[in-house]
This record gives structure tokens, C-alpha cells and sequence, in this order.
């Protein structure tokens, strides 16, 4: 149950709808399984995969749930049969909701119909960002020096001398147009 529900976080906050919804789905389908050895603890008949001790029989019996292997069992299968129910529920609202909302947007964009706006910036999750904000554009690197050719000098550069190393005369000589 660990790497479903750590992987349900992490695309949690990677925003990744569909994947965190396999994860929920992923994470709550374990506790019938879980259920299944629970309920199994006072009659031990299960064949266990690892060692000859089981672990329900153990953790019951330190507690003092033994008796109550079944009812616990019961409520952990229901338990995850009401996740499964809720994240299968959750994953498609929110896909019907996306996508019909920008349907709907966009058939009213085209219609002229009502006000137009900016395209559903719906995300899954709580947005960073509004809809109309746009983001900042990367910061540019620092500008070149001045008088500074991003190319070698021509030959018509160099006073026609022929002679490509030596620097133009002067700023009035150089004629940096391409």
C-alpha cells in the first residue's frame, strides 16, 4: 500500500489527473485483498506466501482484536470498496467537467453567444495561475557589448586592405548591416 499511495502523491502534485486517479484506484483495490487475510486470522486456513506465521494472527492477538478478525475485515473491504467508488466518481466528474466546460466555451465562442472569455484554464487541482494571467517570459542573457560584431569582419570592413585581422579604422568606417 506504500507505492500506491506514495505514487498517488506524487502526481498529486504533479497535477496529472488520470494518474492519480489510477494511483487512488491502485491504492484502494489493495484492502480487499488486505480484507481477505484479516478475516482469516483466527481460522488460518489461507495459504501464506512467505514464512509459516501469520501476520493478522499476530497483530490481532497482541491487541486484543482477535475476536473481531472478521467485523475488521468487513470494514476494511467496505472501506476500500467506497475509495474505489469515490476516485472512479471523482476522475469522471472532473473529465466530464473539463471536458464539456470547454466544449461548452467554445461552442459559444463560435456562436457569438454571450461573453467571450478565455478557454477553460480548469486545471485538476487549485491553479497557480488565472486564466488570463500569462506567464513571465524567460529572462534574457546579457546583452551583448556595444560594438561588438557577432561576426568576423568582411574584407570592405577592413578598409579594403585585404588583411582580415586588422581592426576598422574607425566607428565611422565599420558598417555592421547585414
Amino acid at each position: 500500500m506504500t507505492v500506491p499511495a506514495f505514487c498517488a502523491i506524487m502526481y498529486w502534485f504533479k497535477r496529472d489527473l488520470f494518474s492519480f486517479a489510477l494511483s487512488g484506484i491502485w491504492f484502494f483495490q489493495n484492502f480487499h485483498s488486505i480484507a481477505r487475510y484479516m478475516a482469516d486470522a483466527r481460522a488460518l486456513k489461507l495459504p501464506l506466501l512467505f514464512g509459516t506465521k501469520h501476520d493478522w494472527n499476530g497483530i490481532f492477538g497482541h491487541f486484543g482484536l482477535l475476536e473481531y478478525d472478521v467485523r475488521i475485515a468487513y470494514f476494511v473491504n467496505i472501506t476500500g470498496i467506497a475509495g474505489l467508488v469515490f476516485v472512479t466518481s471523482w476522475f469522471v466528474w472532473r473529465w466530464y467537467e473539463d471536458n464539456v466546460a470547454a466544449v461548452r466555451e467554445t461552442k459559444s465562442e463560435l456562436n457569438g453567444a454571450g461573453e467571450v472569455t478565455a478557454p477553460a484554464a480548469r486545471a485538476y487541482f487549485p491553479p497557480t495561475m488565472s486564466a488570463t494571467e500569462t506567464p513571465a517570459p524567460p529572462a534574457d542573457p546579457a546583452p551583448p557589448k556595444a560594438h561588438q560584431p557577432s561576426r568576423p569582419p568582411s574584407e570592405a570592413e577592413n578598409n579594403g586592405t585585404g588583411n582580415e585581422k586588422s581592426p576598422p579604422s574607425g566607428p565611422a568606417d565599420t558598417d555592421y548591416s547585414i
